[in-house]
């Protein structure tokens, strides 16, 4: 798990990140991890990362970051937007070249069979696969396959066909899948078809959010813009073989408003609430509890009215509280943005490079605190990588970690630009 968080105005941004990664199933915690990585040697970009540690699972992100920043060399772009397409671009062809397809349909298996464990399986009442009774399991497969039809189709997979997506599974996922349901008196043919075109619908659209992808962030400048920028997607695993993101966020400065973010990924509930002044759980809990109150009063009322005048009880009973409720939310909004959000952006909006830094860091080193002083796993910490990224000065790092000592490794830091000045 991971915390990182980017702190923008006029004058630059800075980008802090803890040091902690998740091995499993939270079962080992490293806080020895890279997060932030400079995407040029020559221009003010860089890239931040969070969930998975690796392209598709295969590849660590660092080896793939640093060979997207050799082949950019000094190349440069008008805009955040652009290094991120160009990034993209390169990962298509990184995919080509260093991953088989059947290395890229395994991680999509793994992800597949852990939805129809969790989603189907689990499920289906008193183990009927077991028992031979299959009726149960068509239902609910007819039912997901209904459900994720009425959702909109991801754009970028749009061109794999049906077809496609059974040749990725059939071996790994599907055949044994199938195997099990014929030794339960299932017709293998009749399955196949129902399975494969559910599990299709369902990972081809946006009837779920997939919980396996990595989060990338590129922030600084790109060469027309004098304002920095952070950019957010969420890059997924392979859909039969085809690679796909989606765009998150994107946060930019402006000349008049907004003129500061603070913008939390990962693990944002501890950050959110130092922006907002509210917890997101208490606040949820706050408007369930108050469409729970709303919802009880009106039964109370009608239960009441009932002997006395049917009518109007059908009345009370039609009574559409959504008014009330949408009021009562935006009331909240309209107190944070007042009391809270607005005056601590007006700060930010005038802070020194110096302060950004200090802010991005400590609101990593409060989520790591929370995590630390609570029964919850110590999810983020570590030491705490902190940069700023300014028009002028481009990349600086405030404070990072080494997996060597800088003084004995002066070398490094002499040849930093050695082979991009003999490709030149």
């Amino acid at each position: 798990m991971t915390a990182i968080v980017g702190v923008l105005n006029k004058h630059a941004i800075a980008i802090a990140a803890d040091s902690a990664e998740t091995i499993g199933a939270g079962i080992k915690i490293y806080n020895k991890a890279n997060k932030i990585f400079t995407l040029s040697k020559h221009h003010p970009i860089g890239i931040a990362i969070y969930s998975s540690a690796a392209f598709n699972g295969l590849i660590p992100w660092e080896i793939v970051i640093k060979m997207f920043r050799s082949q950019l060399g000094s190349t440069s772009y008008d805009t955040v937007q652009d290094y991120a397409s160009a990034f993209f671009a390169f990962l298509e062809d990184y995919k080509n070249e260093y991953i088989k397809k059947e290395e890229l349909d395994a991680v999509l298996c793994a992800e597949i069979s852990q939805f129809w464990i969790s989603e189907i399986i689990q499920k289906l009442p008193n183990s009927t696969l077991e028992k031979g009774d299959l009726n149960d399991l068509i239902t609910l497969l007819n039912d997901i396959k209904r459900r994720a039809l009425q959702t909109d189709k991801v754009d970028k997979i749009k061109a794999v066909t049906l077809e496609d997506f059974k040749s990725s599974i059939r071996i790994s996922l599907l055949k044994p899948i199938i195997d099990q349901i014929v030794s339960a008196g299932g017709k293998r043919k009749d399955f196949e078809e129902l399975i494969s075109e559910t599990l299709f619908e369902v990972f081809s659209r946006t009837y779920i959010q997939r919980t396996q992808y990595t989060g990338i962030a590129f922030f600084g400048y790109g060469e027309k813009e004098i304002f920095p920028v952070l950019y957010q997607s969420l890059i997924f695993n392979c859909f039969a073989g085809v690679m796909y993101w989606e765009e998150k966020e994107i946060d930019k400065i402006s000349n008049t408003k907004p003129d500061a973010f603070i913008c939390p990924m990962a693990q944002t509930d501890v950050m959110t609430t130092y922006i907002t002044g509210i917890s997101p759980l208490i606040e949820n809990t706050f408007i369930k509890s108050t469409i729970e109150a709303i919802k009880l009063i009106l039964d109370n009322i009608r239960s009441i009215v009932t002997p006395i005048n049917k009518g109007l009880a059908s009345a009370i009973g039609q009574i559409d509280i959504n008014p009330i409720i949408q009021s009562y939310v935006n009331g909240i909004t309209l107190f944070k943005n007042e009391n809270t959000i607005s005056p601590l952006m007006q700060t930010i909006a005038t802070m020194e490079k110096e302060d950004l830094a200090e802010l991005a860091e400590n609101l990593i080193y409060l989520t790591s605190l929370k995590r630390r002083i609570t029964p919850d796993m110590e999810s983020v910490g570590g030491p705490v990588d902190v940069a700023i990224v300014s028009k002028g000065d481009g990349f600086i790092w405030i404070k990072r970690k080494h997996y060597f000592d800088p003084a004995l490794n002066r070398c490094y830091f002499d040849t930093y630009f050695e082979n991009e000045n003999k490709q030149q």
